[in-house]
C-alpha cells in the first residue's frame, strides 16, 4: 500500500465523513464505489472497509450530536438491535435479487428522500400525511413494542438495499416517532454505529477486511465527520433540511445513472 493510495482512502474518508456528518445516513454511498474504482479493493473488501467507517464514523457524529442533547438513547438502542436481526432477513432477500435493480431502486428512494427533504426545508412535512401522532398517542408499553417491530422491519429493507440503513432510519424517526430532525440525525448516527459494527463482525470473520485502507479511510472519515456535525448541529433546521435534500438528490441521481438509468 503506498502513500498515494493511503492518501487516496484518506480522501474518501473525508467525503464519506462529510455525507455523515450532515444527513445521518451511511458513508457506503460514497467509500465503496471510489475504493474499488481507485484503490482497487474488491467489492467484498471495499464493503467490509465501509462498515468499519461507518462503526467509528458514526459514534464520533453520534458523540456530537449527544453532547448538544441530539440523540434519543432509547428508542436509538431498540431499533438498532431490532434491525440487526431484521438485516439478516433482508440480506437473505437481497441474495436472490440482481444488484442493479437494488441499486436503482435504492437511488430513487433517495432522490424521493432528496425530494421529502426540500419540502421541509420550505415548512412543509416530509410526507403530505404525518403519521407520528399514531405512536405518540400509544401507552408506554405498546410504543415500545411499535418501535422494535419498526425497527426489525427497516433492518429488513437495510438488508436488502444495504446501503439504505441511515435513510430508512431517518425516515422512521422523522415520519413514524416524530423526533426533531437534529435529534433524529443524531440518533440515526448511533444506531447506524450499532449495525455497522455487526457487519464488520461478519466481513472480518469470512477474512474481506483490509485493516489498513480501513484505517486510512476511517481517519478522514472521523475527522470530516466531527466537522460537519458540529456545523449540522448549529444551522437552523430549514437550513439543514436544505442541505440533507441536495446531498441526498445528488447521490440519488448518482447511483441511478451508474446502474445504466431507470431502465
Amino acid at each position: 500500500m503506498s502513500w498515494t493510495t493511503i492518501l487516496v482512502a484518506f480522501t474518501v474518508g473525508l467525503l464519506a465523513g462529510t455525507v455523515t456528518g450532515f444527513t445521518g445516513a451511511s458513508g457506503v454511498v460514497v467509500v465503496v464505489p471510489l475504493l474499488s474504482l481507485l484503490c482497487g479493493l474488491t467489492v467484498h473488501s471495499a464493503i467490509a472497509a465501509s462498515l468499519f467507517v461507518d462503526t467509528l464514523a458514526s459514534l464520533t457524529v453520534a458523540y456530537t450530536y449527544f453532547r448538544n442533547g441530539r440523540v434519543e438513547v432509547k428508542d436509538g438502542v431498540m431499533i438498532g438491535l431490532s434491525s440487526i436481526a431484521g438485516a439478516q432477513i433482508g440480506a437473505f432477500i437481497a441474495s436472490a435479487t440482481p444488484e442493479s435493480r437494488i441499486s436503482r431502486a435504492f437511488g430513487v428512494f433517495t432522490i424521493a428522500l432528496g425530494i421529502m427533504m426540500m419540502r421541509r426545508s420550505r415548512g412543509k412535512g416530509l410526507l403530505s400525511k404525518d403519521f407520528s401522532g399514531i405512536t405518540s398517542r400509544l401507552p408506554p408499553t405498546q410504543r415500545v413494542l411499535a418501535t422494535v417491530i419498526l425497527g426489525f422491519g427497516v433492518g429488513v429493507i437495510t438488508g436488502v438495499f444495504g446501503a439504505g440503513g441511515g435513510l430508512m432510519f431517518l425516515l422512521l424517526l422523522v415520519v413514524v416517532l416524530g423526533e426533531p430532525l437534529h435529534k433524529a440525525v443524531g440518533t440515526s448516527t448511533l444506531i447506524m454505529a450499532l449495525t455497522a459494527f455487526s457487519g464488520t463482525v461478519g466481513y472480518l470473520v469470512h477474512g474481506f477486511l483490509d485493516v489498513l485502507y480501513s484505517a486510512a479511510t476511517s481517519v478522514g472519515s472521523i475527522l470530516a465527520g466531527a466537522a460537519a456535525s458540529r456545523v449540522a448541529n448549529r444551522l437552523p433546521e430549514r437550513a439543514l433540511s436544505m442541505v440533507m435534500g441536495l446531498v441526498f438528490l445528488a447521490i440519488g441521481a448518482l447511483m441511478v445513472l451508474l446502474r445504466g438509468g431507470l431502465s
